[in-house]
This record gives C-alpha cells, structure tokens and sequence, in this order.
C-alpha cells in the first residue's frame, strides 16, 4: 500500500476529530499501553488511559492518553470487551497499524486548563 507522504502511517501526525491511521514499529518493547472501555463497561469505547514510556507508543510519540483505539491490524475494536481489546493488542507483531481518533473538544478548552510544575524527588 502506498500513501501520500503526508498520510505515511509511519510518521503522519494524528488529526484531531478525525480517524487517523498509524504504524508503530515495536522493536524489542512491546507497545507500552495501558487501555479502559469496552462494550462490557459504561465508557463502551476502547480509550488509551496511560502511555508507558519505556513502551514503543512513548518512542513514537503520536499516541495520547485519551485517544481512542478503533482498529488494530484490521481488527474492529468499536464493539469488543475490554478483555478482546486487550487480547488483540497483545498478538500484534512487529509493526503495528492503528486506527486512532482523538477527540477535538479535549483541545478546544485549552485556555481554561491550568499548568502546574511539579518537580519529583526519589526518597532516599
């Protein structure tokens, strides 16, 4: 499959109120996500709720917290349990390809969040 360059799975930016499609290389990591919802939960919905960093999605850089998983290899998530998500995502292989969208209305009330600065120190 070719794509427009702008559009290559492997580097094309995910678009906020539109599906994107995404590939992610996972070299020795595994993905590195965390997921909730499924139609077995009130969310219904496969949403990323946490992007490890030492996971291939961290390295990539495109993938948030929040995004929603629509497809993964060719696999409909839109209507699974969160066990068959979480089953799909961990048979994927090498390159993955992801069928992503990212909410805009979690964008369009930027100015009213608050930055907070925080600074973590280990116990000793």
């Amino acid at each position: 499959i070719s794509f427009p360059l702008s559009m290559d799975p492997a580097t094309c930016p995910i678009i906020p109120g539109q599906e994107t499609v995404i590939e992610i290389s996972k070299g020795r990591s595994g993905l590195g996500l965390s997921i909730v919802g499924g139609r077995d939960t009130p969310l219904d919905a496969i949403v990323i709720h946490e992007v490890y960093e030492e996971g291939a999605a961290a390295r990539d850089g495109r993938l948030w917290a929040g995004d929603q998983i629509l497809e993964v290899n060719g696999v409909d998530l839109r209507n699974v349990s969160h066990e068959e998500a979480i089953t799909a995502l961990r048979k994927t292989p090498q390159k993955v390809l992801l069928s992503v969208y990212r909410d805009e209305s979690q964008y369009k009330d930027e100015e009213n969040l608050d930055l907070i600065s925080v600074d973590l120190q280990k116990k000793p």
